[in-house]
């Protein structure tokens, strides 16, 4: 009897584990061939880390994360659609969906280099103090009008809080002393951080993207975007020029 019920309880457990590795299966498919990116999905992908890019050696960029911030902004470019006249931050619009691809590809670009930027760090025994980002928090405080003020703004903004905040700062503190350290060691006329981007190399899961390991660069995968994405950068985008 009890070598019937440990038979049973394996069956079970088999059918459990396959049901699981066949949903994970799934929304991986979604993620990667369907572009799935609704709640449910989200919420999985909180669970299971589901990789949009790797930089071997250095880190992972997860689609939980980088969901987590393209929604700051999805939220940048609603606010920007009600406060200026500027149409491609509509992104009920054509001009505006496309806008707002160009600027995730960005995210998701910067995501990479700060992989690379805090393994750069990490071997050169770089690192920002909690004190070097209280006294930037306090300086951009001060210019939006305090820090209770300026805490508020964010959190009714951008759904950002402190710690966030905090997160940002740290980044974009830790991407200037490592550029500092490269620029004091490379050669006159040399760029030594796109030399450590030449170092390493990466892959991108997202079918929209892919890495040109030629000049370090994430680029669209379809050539419309590319040349949209070129006029953006020659400030010549308009509604409809680029099909």
């Amino acid at each position: 009897m009890k070598h019937e019920f440990y038979k049973k309880l394996t069956r079970w457990l088999l059918r459990g584990a396959g049901f699981i590795l066949a949903a994970v299966a799934l929304v991986g498919f979604g993620i990667y061939v369907l572009s799935w990116s609704n709640t449910p999905v989200k919420k999985i992908a909180q669970v299971i880390p589901y990789p949009v890019a790797v930089i071997d050696g250095e880190g992972t960029v997860t689609f939980a994360n980088f969901q987590q911030k393209v929604e700051v902004i999805r939220r940048y470019h609603e606010l920007q659609s009600v406060n200026t006249s500027l149409k491609h931050y509509e992104l009920d619009s054509k001009e505006g969906r496309r806008y707002f691809e160009v600027a995730k590809k960005n995210l998701l670009t910067r995501m990479i280099e700060d992989t690379i930027v805090k393994g750069i760090a990490g071997r050169l025994n770089i690192f920002i103090s909690q004190e070097e980002i209280d006294n930037e928090r306090a300086t951009l405080s001060r210019l939006n009008g305090g820090e209770e003020r300026a805490g508020e703004k964010l959190l009714k903004a951008y759904k950002m809080d402190a710690s966030d905040f905090g997160k940002v700062i740290e980044s974009e503190l830790l991407r200037k002393k490592v550029q500092d350290h490269l620029a004091g060691k490379g050669k006159e006329g040399s760029d030594p951080f796109d030399a450590e981007l030449g170092k390493v190399s990466v892959r991108i899961f997202l079918k929209d993207y892919y890495w040109d390991p030629s000049n370090h660069q994430l680029k669209f995968s379809n050539p419309a975007m590319r040349d949209y994405e070129k006029s953006v950068i020659e400030g010549a985008a308009e509604d409809g020029r680029i099909e």
